[in-house]
This record gives structure tokens, sequence and C-alpha cells, in this order.
């Protein structure tokens, strides 16, 4: 995780790139830490010292710009902050394993080198820093819910500042086809009705719900009295895998009696010479 000291350190190296003489003192003052701390900070949160760090990451920035422009590896290697090429070629082919002109010639698509920190240089001068949490893609449905609750809310508190008139003017939209004749009442109408769907169908329904009160009060009491299963339904998209280990869970309880049943069944079947006896006889003798 990079809290809120370590992302300054990040940002005094990340500024560092484009000045090769910069040394590892300098660094420590940048960021008003003595060299000792400075060095045990970084090694402990980034798995490599300030200096192997910051090396790794001109390498990388050198292996993009071998790749994307036609600077010479002498300039690249200056750039990298190596007095000679010959000095940056040894360097670059111990980190790849192929000379900087091979690499240019190879023109691949990923630079990262190997790192426990998991951050990279990332063109045209910035660095990649991992995530602190991983979403998943039911975490985007539940703030994509949450957002359109805020919304439909927002809105309808300022339609109920409307009168009648207002709400029931035609809009006129400058796309023909999306609606016929839409007023402000009938789009606030459909934005609820959407969710009014959700609600219907997070709880299990098949049916389209009945149309509700139109007014501005109506429509922020709709779903009526169901509203209530609105966090409820918000609650249930958020936590999907424990749903599904609960079904498990009930499942594996019921497994001894279901395994019962499927033998006798099958058994019954053989004594019956019901057809496709003998497939079952066949899983029958799994069963023992």
């Amino acid at each position: 995780m990079v809290d809120d000291r370590l992302r300054a350190i990040l940002d005094v190296i990340e500024a560092s790139l484009d000045e090769p003489e910069t040394t590892g003192s300098d660094l420590a003052d940048r960021a008003y830490l003595s060299r000792f701390h400075f060095d045990r900070l970084v090694s402990a949160a980034l798995g490599e010292p300030p200096g192997g760090f910051r090396r790794r990451l001109l390498l990388e920035r050198s292996a993009h710009q071998l790749v994307t422009v036609d600077t010479p590896v002498i300039d690249v290697a200056m750039d990298a902050g190596y007095a000679s090429p010959e000095a940056f070629a040894r360097a670059f082919a111990r980190a790849y394993d192929v000379s900087p002109s091979d690499y240019r010639r190879g023109r691949p698509d990923r630079h990262d080198l190997p790192a426990a920190s998991g951050i990279h240089f990332r063109s045209p001068g910035g660095l990649l820093v991992p995530a602190t949490r991983r979403s998943t893609s039911m975490d985007i449905i539940v703030r994509m819910l949450d957002h359109h609750l805020m919304l439909v809310g927002d809105i309808i508190d300022r339609i109920a500042t409307l009168d009648d008139a207002v709400l029931d003017r035609p809009i006129e939209l400058s796309v023909e086809g999306i609606d016929d004749s839409p007023t402000l009442r009938s789009t606030a109408d459909r934005l609820v009705g959407q969710l009014e769907m959700w609600v219907t169908a997070f709880g299990g329904g098949t049916a389209m719900p009945p149309a509700g009160d139109t007014t501005a009060p109506g429509l922020r009491d709709q779903p009526g009295d169901r509203r209530a299963e609105l966090p409820r339904a918000r609650h249930d998209a958020g936590a999907p895998r424990a749903r599904r280990r609960h079904v498990r869970r009930r499942r594996l309880r019921a497994a001894p009696d279901l395994h019962v049943r499927r033998r006798a069944r099958a058994r019954a079947d053989v004594l019956s010479g019901t057809p496709h006896a003998g497939d079952r006889r066949d899983r029958l003798r799994g069963y023992h």
C-alpha cells in the first residue's frame, strides 16, 4: 500500500529522472530525511534500495525510448545517467539479456523489469503505481447504482420546485425519434421507472412494475411499498460472493440426503428395467 509519505518520496524520485547527476543524498534531502532513514524506508516499502529503484526506472525509460524514438543510443545512455555507451550497454544487457541495439530492432511492447513493488515507468514521464485495493465488476455496478440513485434523487428534488405547466411543457430535442413529445414529467417518470425495474429484478420479479404517481412527491415516494428494498438491493449487489458461499453451504448440507435419494432412484430403475437403466447401473456403481 502506498501511503502519503511514500507517495511524496515517489514524487521526489520521479522528478529526479530528468536529473542524471542526482545522488542518493540529494533525494534524501528533498524528502527531508536523513540518508540512513531514507534508504531504510524506501528499501522496506519497495523491496529494493532507492539507488536500485531509480536505476531500474531509468533503464525502463531507456527501453521505451529505444523503441519509440530514433534517439542515438549514446544520447539515451546519457539521459539515463551513464558516463559512456559501453557502461549503459552492459547495464542494459544485464537487465534485458539483450544489447540496446538488438532491443531496438526487436521493438517489444512491454519494458517492465521484475520488481517486488510493481512500480514501473510509464510514458510520457510518469510512474505506474499499483492500486491499493482491487475492484471487481460488481463493485462497479454498485457504484453505478449509487450514482444513479443520487442523480435521480437530485432531479426529483429540482422538479418539485416547478409548476405543472413547466413539467408538462414539451422538450425540444435536436434528435428525432428518441421519445414522443417528451416532457420533464415523463422523463423523470422514466428514470424512476428504471429504478423500479431494478428493484423488481433484485427481488426476483419478472413482471414490469405498475405505473405510479407522476407528481413530484409521488415520484419521490416510488417505488412505494418496496422503497425499503433499494438499500437491501444495493447490499445484495455488493455481496454476491457471500450469497454464493451461503448457497454452497446449504447445498453441501443437503448433499448426503440428495446422494441417498439419487442412489435409491437409480437402484429402482435398474430393478424395474427402465430404459437407460444400463447407464444408471454404471452410475450406481459409482455411488458405492
